[in-house]
């Protein structure tokens, strides 16, 4: 449902350290989860997720829906597809900034650094709004040719593009530079 969610820290810094779950018990819990075909997952940017996941060894199956991926369907010529844009364009919302969470110029810290109570309000947001823009742009998509676009080539596409960024892609550097 909207509006509840939860942060899991894991990776804070400081004195906080202390209220946190090892990495390694939550990735073995999630895991099965993310991994999981008959529970669909849904979030803005997946592609950077799927990598950030990988890197621990969890491939976020095929069932899965991308509201930046949506909103980019629906209206290619958009200025922005960030979750601020869209929270703000489709929702009326403005959301937490990362900027107003770790700070600019001289005085930004990592988010490791962020207090968990203020981390917490930002994520479970993110998470919110990936959830509400899903709710909102999924049930615009009522051309059959559209659906097909999403559902057959771009969504299928976010797991190609996730790969080639984590593997990179093999050049033939001699015919690169021939054909130049």
């Amino acid at each position: 449902p909207e509006h509840p969610a939860s942060y899991v820290p894991i990776a804070h810094k400081g004195e906080e350290e202390l209220d946190q779950l090892d990495l390694k018990v939550v990735l073995a819990e999630i895991k099965p989860i993310l991994e999981d075909p008959t529970i669909k997952k849904i979030g803005q940017n997946l592609k950077y997720e799927m990598i950030i996941f990988s890197r621990a060894g969890i491939a976020i199956d095929d069932k899965k829906h991308d509201s930046m991926l949506l909103a980019y369907c629906l209206d290619p010529g958009r200025n922005a597809y960030n979750l601020d844009a869209l929270a703000r364009e489709e929702l009326g919302h403005k959301n937490i900034s990362y900027k107003e969470v770790t700070g600019t110029g001289k005085k930004a810290i990592t988010f490791a650094e962020v207090p968990i109570d203020t981390a917490t309000a930002y994520a479970a947001e993110d998470a919110d709004i990936s959830l509400r823009l899903y709710q909102k742009l999924l049930p615009q998509f009522v051309d059959e040719q559209l659906i097909q676009l999403y559902e057959k080539i771009e969504l299928p596409l976010i797991s190609v593009l996730a790969n080639m960024e984590s593997s990179g892609v093999l050049l033939d550097r001699h015919a690169l530079e021939t054909f130049s």
